[in-house]
């Protein structure tokens, strides 16, 4: 069998040297239902159906390839049907929300952000009536990658604000607010936390007081002031508010 799947390779090979896609591609598509893990012939099928400018089907067997080997180059044949897509017509929004899994697939989380962003710009401009939670969790799981932990708990919220059955978004809400509570004193400062961390998340630290500890450092520093309250009195309150939220939303 695997011969014959290899067979058929060769034939689709000299086919698309002579430039006759629609017989390459009847003879790759017998080698890849014969050996579906055949990695090169679905490459070569993907470049068969780009050639003929059809990079739907392009992208698929590119992602078909890609899964079988996820070492070889084949990203950027990936990306080039994306793009090629995207000229042919800038508001898909499919187009855009499936670059956007893919590159979070690949660890391009910072690009699959504004993959999502366009998709979620495109989707309201054209008043659709598609639910756009998925996307916002998605979006939070990359900023949770990246280590933007609040902004991954705003994009989980706004997923709720429109499908507040949304039991994803949901979970992973839930499992980041549990995981900002474990670690139980700043590394920094040795001070007790209720939250995470006094960890190093991405390019940003960090560190939540407890709210009682908090309460402590805001009154030593009202304290110092004669008058009215100081900046930094303020910016306390500000935080305990903020955190005490969070601490009933984890209750």
């Amino acid at each position: 069998m695997r011969n014959e799947a290899e067979r058929c390779f060769e034939e689709g090979l000299v086919y698309i040297e002579q430039e006759e896609y629609n017989s390459a591609i009847s003879s790759l598509c017998k080698a890849v239902e014969i050996n579906p893990n055949f990695f090169e012939a679905w490459f070569r099928l993907g470049v068969a159906y780009k050639y003929k400018r059809d990079y739907e089907k392009a992208l698929i067997c590119n992602i078909k390839g890609w899964e079988i080997n996820q070492n070889s180059p084949i990203e950027n044949d990936i990306f080039e049907c994306y793009n090629e897509l995207i000229e042919l017509n800038s508001k898909n929004f499919k187009v855009w929300y499936k670059m956007g899994d893919f590159q979070s697939k690949i660890g391009m989380y910072e690009k699959a952000i504004e993959s999502y962003d366009r998709t979620i710009d495109i989707l309201r401009r054209s008043n659709s009536s598609i639910k756009l939670n998925k996307i916002h969790t998605k979006k939070g799981i990359a900023f949770y990658n990246i280590g933007e932990l609040d902004s991954a708990i705003n994009c989980y919220n706004r997923a709720l604000e429109i499908d507040s059955t949304d039991d994803i978004a949901r979970k992973y809400k839930i499992e980041l607010l549990k995981e900002l509570k474990k670690k139980k004193r700043c590394s920094k400062c040795g001070a007790p936390l209720n939250f995470k961390v006094g960890q190093l998340v991405g390019k940003r630290l960090y560190v939540i007081m407890d709210i009682d500890d908090l309460r402590f450092l805001m009154l030593k520093v009202k304290s110092t002031v004669d008058s009215k309250p100081s900046y930094e009195y303020e910016k306390f309150k500000k935080i305990e508010e903020k955190y005490k939220k969070i601490n009933d939303e984890v209750y």
